[in-house]
């Protein structure tokens, strides 16, 4: 039973897929469904919140939410788009050093507010400048990104403190000579 509760393979009309464990940390958002919100609100007043949360075999929620079996085709094949894409960005092959920081910006930019970083939008700008400022030899002070923030260099001080965590994590598994680069920088201001 518990094999089964941790599997990431899900089940719908005889076919299976499975997901990666990201996205079964991933919370179900309404904006991916353009069909089906009737479901995915239901799942949420539920608790179902994640993917991870849903039942293995999918046609479940034919059985607990009403919804027709085309609308959870319709999810499962939503689902696959995602899982697909999730894993194209984690195992694509950066190349270079260039090449990371160009799929690192791609991924501040677009991805890094998800789960499982969940980053805020400011420190997502603070930190493009102010790592990503190293590539063109700048320098970037706390003084300057709190000017172009509004908010005072302390401020900007406490957000990279605060979010900085979260974003080793991330960063030290798909983007690990970017994480070299930021621990290396950290350790040269102690």
């Amino acid at each position: 039973m518990t094999n089964e509760i941790l599997s990431n393979v899900f089940v719908f009309n005889g076919e299976s897929f499975e997901l990666c464990d990201t996205l079964l940390k991933q919370r179900i958002e309404k904006v991916y469904y353009i069909r089906g919100s009737r479901v995915i609100t239901s799942l949420l007043t539920r608790g179902i919140k994640t993917y991870g949360d849903l039942p293995r075999d999918l046609a479940e929620l034919i059985e607990c939410d009403g919804a027709s079996p085309n609308t959870v085709q319709y999810m499962s094949k939503v689902m696959r788009k995602l899982d697909n894409q999730i894993r194209w960005h984690t195992y694509h092959d950066k190349g270079s050093l260039e090449n990371e920081y160009v799929e690192f910006e791609k991924w501040l930019l677009t991805e890094s507010h998800l789960e499982p970083c969940r980053l805020s939008p400011r420190f997502t700008r603070i930190l493009k400048e102010k790592h990503l400022a190293a590539i063109e030899e700048r320098n970037v002070t706390l003084k300057l990104i709190g000017e172009l923030e509004g908010v005072s260099p302390e401020r900007v001080r406490q957000i990279i403190v605060h979010s900085g965590y979260k974003l080793r994590r991330h960063v030290s598994d798909d983007y690990p000579r970017i994480a070299e680069e930021i621990r290396e920088s950290e350790d040269s201001k102690d």
